[in-house]
């Protein structure tokens, strides 16, 4: 396969690296790696509310959970979420200065720069051939070759794999809004591919960035909040769940079908028994009283800081 000897290509040949990188390389930052994070997270708290479900009835009402240790674990998983998916929806650049590991960055990056993202170039970029008519007839003579040899069953090289080209140029062609009759080497991924996966993505996760904005990134005064319309904004459980699917199913779209590369499964598969020792309480019933005390001591330690006066900041200012 001949790749093209063009400044253009080598450009786009640089710029689809530093895309792929800022998916699934290896930085601790990268999407795929943050949006990991995110799933498995998600995934620890469903088993935690499925066994709620499982909780026996409480004489006094409700159920045996602990609402001190339950409230901590619903607070801080919905406060991690908008948190964690926020980042991913910045719209500062994936370079310079200020750059971030973004989605909505990386898409933007990509809208810009879609000119250089050619027929010609994403063939040659991802070692396919361009010609796959030709390769399909190389094949076929292989195949012929081989079945006259008696042989039945055969390896077939890489290079002779028509059907990767033929899928790819057929891809290209619904990208970039052509049809197989009119293809050109200079056919361009369509700008209204990066508007609907910009929708998809604001669309799935607007209530999300408004929370995170108005009441976890910043403390958000009253007049600040009126003018985010307060009784509008709540997010639910079906909120994150499907900011979560847009998420990935977009992340899954820009590396495979935009850049051709790859992508797992967004929820890791455990190295570990993720449920060893689930079933044992957090602490005995004789234990109780140790955790009562340090709550006692916390307590005191709290009301010495609400004591804090003059006479306090003055001596600490000498």
């Amino acid at each position: 396969m001949n790749e093209p000897q063009t400044p253009e290509y080598g450009t786009f040949k640089a710029k689809r690296q530093f895309w792929i990188d800022c998916v699934s390389g290896k930085d601790p930052h990268a999407i795929r790696r943050q949006l990991t994070g995110l799933i498995w997270n998600a995934a620890a708290y469903r088993v935690v509310n499925e066994a709620r479900l499982l909780a026996p009835p409480a004489e006094d009402g409700g159920v045996e959970l602990n609402g001190l240790m339950h409230r901590l674990i619903d607070k801080c998983f919905f406060e991690s979420q908008i948190v964690a998916i926020r980042p991913l929806m910045d719209t500062y650049p994936v370079y310079g200065k200020r750059g971030v590991y973004s989605l909505t960055g990386l898409i933007h990056d990509m809208e810009e720069n879609t000119t250089l993202m050619t027929r010609a170039h994403i063939i040659a970029a991802e070692g396919l051939a361009y010609d796959q008519e030709a390769v399909r007839d190389n094949y076929l003579s292989y195949v012929a070759e081989r079945r006259a040899a008696g042989e039945m069953s055969y390896y077939v090289p890489p290079e002779l794999q028509w059907h990767i080209s033929d899928t790819r140029h057929q891809e290209i062609d619904r990208l970039s809004g052509t049809t197989e009759k009119n293809r050109s080497p200079c056919d361009c991924v369509s700008l209204d591919v990066f508007v609907r996966l910009e929708k998809k993505l604001g669309d799935a996760t607007g209530e999300v960035k408004k929370c995170v904005d108005k009441f976890v990134a910043h403390a958000a005064t009253l007049e600040s909040r009126s003018y985010a319309r307060m009784q509008d904004i709540g997010v639910t459980l079906n909120h994150l769940w499907e900011a979560h699917k847009s998420l990935c199913q977009v992340t899954h779209f820009v590396s495979v079908v935009l850049l051709g590369d790859s992508m797992g499964p967004p929820l890791p598969t455990p190295q570990y028994d993720q449920f060893a020792y689930i079933d044992r309480p957090l602490v005995t019933t004789e234990k109780v009283a140790f955790l009562e005390e340090e709550w006692r001591k916390y307590s005191k330690e709290t009301q010495e800081w609400a004591s804090w006066g003059l006479d306090a900041f003055e001596a600490e200012c000498q």
